[in-house]
């Protein structure tokens, strides 16, 4: 699980990168629901700091992006991800 977060005007950049839980893995088996966690955790963790802000995320996964993109989710699980990260500034 990777994120990044940068400041562009205090030029403040705070990142991590740790590897999912055994019991994450054995739960989710497809990677498009591990890369959606690890969308959701980025904003748990900073979504508190981008409030009026246009936020750019960069995912290689084909299924999350075009559901972000479209709004549009034929998976169950994927739909509860995408529905917290969307809805992060009531959650946090």
């Amino acid at each position: 699980m990777h994120a990044t977060h940068a400041k562009m005007n205090k030029k403040v950049l705070t990142f991590f990168h740790s590897d999912f839980p055994e019991e994450t893995t054995a739960r989710f088996h497809s990677i498009h629901h591990l890369e959606a966690i690890a969308i959701l955790v980025a904003c748990r963790l900073w979504g508190s700091s981008w409030q009026g802000l246009r936020i750019i995320v960069q995912c290689d996964n084909e299924a999350v992006v075009s559901s972000l993109n479209s709004g549009h989710v034929h998976d169950s699980y994927l739909a509860i991800y995408l529905r917290a990260i969307c809805t992060q500034r009531m959650i946090v």
